[in-house]
């Protein structure tokens, strides 16, 4: 059957049907940024907390890059029992190596190189980030089996339990954020540290449970295609994905180590900047599903119609993030919900404003990766990132030489990053198109 005539036995609401739990997934694990803010604004020295939270998740998430596409290796390569125990010893060996960088960052005189040799923090921000920074150690090996075991889960397509996992994640930091904000002499800092520890470390127990049935089954099976599967095979195809995510997540750390050496206001500027990322990424986060969506259906619909259905998304995620924001919504938020104080609510709020269009430009980046993942065409993506990050590089250096303020460089920024990103896969999946090299017909 043709791919036009295979779309018109289905309608689009299927298209929903996917989206939406994928979406709901993407948009609880968000909401840690919420409940991190709300944490840190309550307890002394909020301002100082929130800045050094930015930029202590920024190194950490850079640190723990190796292992966020484990979901898409395992989810790919996983055949069987015998494939299982490749990924998995693969999965141990790299999240081992980025755990002992993540212990030679945080127990060494590493520390002090990265955080003020190479992205020059303010003293104040280095010395509140130390010693939650040793707590994050686990954090890396945690994320890595949770996502290699969330792959496993996909496979088996019992996709609700990853939901399920990912509310008891949330519901174990809002708990253990309560007790231990409560209990002991601990910073706010710390308290969210050990939060979001916790918390994974329960999410990653509870996916290897999920998985324990599915496994189980596996095991009965002599599946012929369940090959034990080669360290050359593993890296050849997670590497390129760890590169290009090491890329993206480079971002964040330049952003915090621009506001950080700004001559004026410091502090203020990363705290807001942190406070405005806590309620503008659920929006963005919401866009995170649509490369699935596009894989799982480009032989239904046509290219139109999920072209159609990305941009309905991305509109609706902008209509919400400007409506915050000339509504003063986003000021209530700040001050009620977060418990910011008056002048980071302020400076947030400006960057609410102007980051409030991202959506648009998120949601089309990743309707194009969806597109030339699809196609097998991945290197596109990490060129792609990486013509991002130079975009983000020169507009934060050109607005720290002229003095431009602070937030609205940091907005620029990552606008003009976003619309780099989504203009390059534009450019490879135009060039891959009308090279006749396609797997599926474009023009159908």
């Amino acid at each position: 059957m043709s791919v036009r005539a295979n779309y018109i036995t289905k309608a689009p609401t299927d298209l929903t049907k996917l989206y939406l739990p994928l979406a709901l997934s993407w948009l609880m694990m968000s909401l840690e940024g919420p409940v991190s803010t709300g944490i840190l604004s309550r307890m002394p020295d909020s301002k100082v907390q929130q800045a050094a939270f930015f930029a202590l998740l920024s190194i950490s998430l850079f640190i723990e890059s190796p292992a966020i596409d484990f979901i898409s290796t395992a989810t790919t390569l996983m055949k069987g029992k015998r494939s299982y125990l490749s990924i998995r010893n693969f999965n141990l060996l790299l999240s081992s190596v980025s755990t002992v960088v993540h212990i030679l960052f945080a127990l060494t005189p590493l520390f002090d190189f990265v955080t003020q040799t190479i992205l020059n923090l303010n003293p104040q921000i280095t010395a509140a980030m130390h010693g939650p920074a040793i707590c994050f150690i686990p954090w890396t090996a945690a994320v890595g089996w949770r996502r290699f075991h969330q792959g496993v889960i996909i496979r088996s397509g019992e996709t609700k339990r990853i939901g399920q996992g990912t509310m008891l994640r949330l519901a174990t930091m809002l708990l253990s954020g309560i007790l231990l904000s409560h209990f002991g002499n601990l910073t706010g800092l710390m308290v969210v540290a050990l939060c979001l520890n916790i918390s994974v470390v329960v999410e990653a127990t509870f996916a290897t449970w999920a998985c324990n049935s599915y496994l189980r089954k596996q095991a009965q099976i002599d599946n012929i295609e369940d090959q034990p599967l080669s360290m050359k095979q593993l890296m050849s195809f997670h590497l390129p994905m760890t590169a290009s995510t090491m890329i993206a997540f480079a971002g964040m750390p330049l952003v915090a180590s621009f506001l950080s050496r700004y001559p004026t206001d410091a502090v203020l500027n990363s705290a807001a900047w942190s406070v405005a990322l806590t309620v503008s990424w659920p929006l963005r986060a919401m866009t995170f599903a649509i490369p699935e969506v596009i894989i799982k259906t480009i032989g239904d619909h046509t290219l139109p119609v999920l072209r159609n259905f990305t941009i309905k998304i991305g509109l609706i995620c902008m209509a919400i993030g400007v409506g915050m924001g000339f509504t003063g919504l986003d000021m209530i938020i700040f001050t009620q919900v977060l418990n910011a104080k008056e002048e980071v609510a302020r400076a947030a709020h400006v960057a609410i404003l102007y980051m409030s269009i991202a959506p648009i430009a998120t949601a089309t980046s990743a309707y194009y990766r969806g597109l030339l993942t699809a196609a097998h065409e991945t290197r596109a993506r990490m060129f792609s990132i990486g013509v991002s990050v130079g975009a983000l590089f020169l507009v934060l250096n050109l607005g720290l030489w002229l003095n431009w303020p602070a937030i609205e460089t940091a907005c620029y920024s990552n606008l003009l990053a976003f619309v780099a990103e989504t203009g390059y896969l534009y450019l490879a999946w135009r060039k891959l198109s009308t090279s006749g090299s396609l797997t599926f017909d474009p023009a159908s």
